[in-house]
């Protein structure tokens, strides 16, 4: 079955701007569920690099570690979410 997985992407202030840096664990979580719940409109709507995206982490259960990660971090999910709610589309065309 196709699952909504987030990306935590770490980062560390450098010369007061963001850059990327190494994990601390894995960076790949479900959020399947808790995207889902909020419908395919309101899923649709949140956007890579944003608090809503960002959110995901405490709300939708991200790894501990990056849950208490002190420094910048941005997560990517957007295309994970199209290709789901595409799949149910798909799903319920054969329906």
């Amino acid at each position: 079955m196709q699952r909504i997985i987030a990306t935590f992407h770490p980062q560390a202030w450098v010369n007061n701007h963001a850059v990327d840096v190494d994990a601390q664990g894995e960076c790949q979580f479900d959020v399947t569920e808790y995207v889902s719940a909020l419908g395919e409109e309101n899923a649709l709507a949140l956007k890579d690099y944003s608090d809503s995206s960002d959110d995901l982490v405490a709300l939708a259960h991200g790894p501990d570690w990056a849950r208490h990660w002190p420094g910048p971090f941005f997560v990517t999910v957007e295309q994970s979410i199209r290709d789901y709610f595409e799949m149910l589309d798909v799903a319920w065309d054969w329906a």
